[in-house]
């Protein structure tokens, strides 16, 4: 009578742990990367962007009593941080004067909206 044996495959141990630290670190390093940095944003049509440079606008006019109105996001960037940092690049209009605008506005882990600062873009 014979035995018939199944082929087992023994693949170390070791080199299964190795190659999921591996793997672990290469995705901690990817993650870690992005967090902070900015990055362009893509969809600048996206209407949640397009409510964030309203925001910007109005609340700008709220804390110094101007008189800007909101036209449209022309680019801008945004980092993930405690929450997301946009930095957006915005036209309002002043009267019949349309300007641009670089708007930074941070939304906390809480989704608070806040505006950090709006300034004139300045033409080189």
């Amino acid at each position: 009578m014979y035995l018939t044996m199944k082929k087992q495959s023994c693949v170390d141990p070791l080199l299964i742990s190795a190659v999921l630290l591996l793997l672990l670190l290469a995705t901690d390093c990817v993650v870690r990367a992005q967090t902070g940095s900015y990055f362009p944003i893509t969809n600048i049509k996206d209407p949640y962007l397009q409510e964030v440079g309203q925001f910007a606008v109005k609340e700008y006019n709220r804390e110094s009593r101007g008189e800007l109105r909101f036209a449209k996001v022309l680019n801008g960037e945004e980092q993930v941080v405690a929450g997301y940092s946009y930095k957006l690049v915005l036209a309002a209009e002043n009267g019949s004067v349309t300007t641009n605008y670089e708007a930074v506005v941070w939304e906390d882990p809480q989704q608070v909206t806040h505006l950090v600062s709006l300034n004139h873009v300045i033409d080189n």
